[in-house]
């Protein structure tokens, strides 16, 4: 049986008027991921699916530090996760270059997607859109 974890890294508070994302529900069948991750290396969801459980991961950027506190975790914990057979899988909006930075940054190991067209992220549900004034506040960071 084919295993899928998915771990939603998104952050909001009171003051942040964003849209609210719809992520999908357990028990709903994962979108088909096929991208090219960081480092230009395909990456297939199903492939991944068939070698054991999947972890899925999606974080905002390297310019938080709460995401980089969380990817640092994962890579600590990325040994129980192969004892596991499970694999780990990052999904950010950001470009590639600033991937490199959280790989820096946090040391992971495992695969990192840039989809900063926001395509898997839309099909996960998990994509929303900051208002003007947050947008604004988050670029001075």
């Amino acid at each position: 049986m084919k295993t899928l974890y998915l771990i939603t890294f998104l952050f909001a508070t009171v003051t942040l008027k964003a849209q609210e994302p719809m992520a999908l529900l357990a028990g709903s069948k994962a979108p088909i991921i096929d991208a090219l991750d960081y480092q230009q290396k395909a990456f297939s969801l199903d492939k991944s699916l068939a070698t054991g459980p999947v972890v899925v991961v999606f974080y905002r950027g390297e310019w938080c530090s709460y995401c980089n506190k969380h990817m640092s975790q994962l890579e600590e914990s990325i040994s129980e996760f192969k004892k596991l057979g499970a694999s780990v899988v990052a999904i950010t909006p950001e470009q590639p270059k600033f991937v490199k930075k959280t790989v820096k940054k946090t040391n992971a190991s495992f695969r990192i997607i840039s989809d900063h067209e926001h395509k898997i992220m839309d099909a996960w549900g998990v994509s929303f859109k900051l208002d003007d004034e947050t947008y604004e506040r988050y670029k001075g960071w």
